[in-house]
């Protein structure tokens, strides 16, 4: 009967303590689709850089500041940014799915630094 009594007091701290220190992390798939999207942006980007050099063989070197201000830089922005916001939205949407399968709330009191 004792014991049985302990063995409750420390499940409950058990768990206490895992609630308190509690964090959302991601999932796996969305650091794997995170990498897919950065590959295949890598790869438009690539495609983009050849067909630009390509056009402008004459004067045109790596480090030319003639970049700046050409459809080519409006292009790799384009593409930086559909990769950061395909990666973040994905993170969130499964984060989201993650929180909703464990019965548990996505942002707490233990989600921010200061709390």
């Amino acid at each position: 009967m004792e014991s049985n009594k302990y063995l409750e007091d420390i499940t409950e701290i058990k768990n206490m303590m895992s609630r308190s220190s509690r964090f959302i992390s991601l999932s796996g798939l969305s650091g794997i689709l995170a990498g897919c999207y950065a590959l295949v942006g890598a790869g438009v980007a690539y495609t983009r850089l050849k067909q630009f050099s390509g056009a402008n063989y004459e004067g045109f070197s790596g480090r030319s500041s003639a970049l700046w201000g050409t459809d080519l830089m409006r292009d790799l922005t384009i593409i930086a940014i559909s990769v950061i916001a395909l990666a973040v939205i994905t993170g969130i949407i499964l984060t989201v799915k993650k929180a909703k399968e464990s019965g548990e709330k996505m942002w707490d009191v233990s989600s921010f630094i200061w709390g």
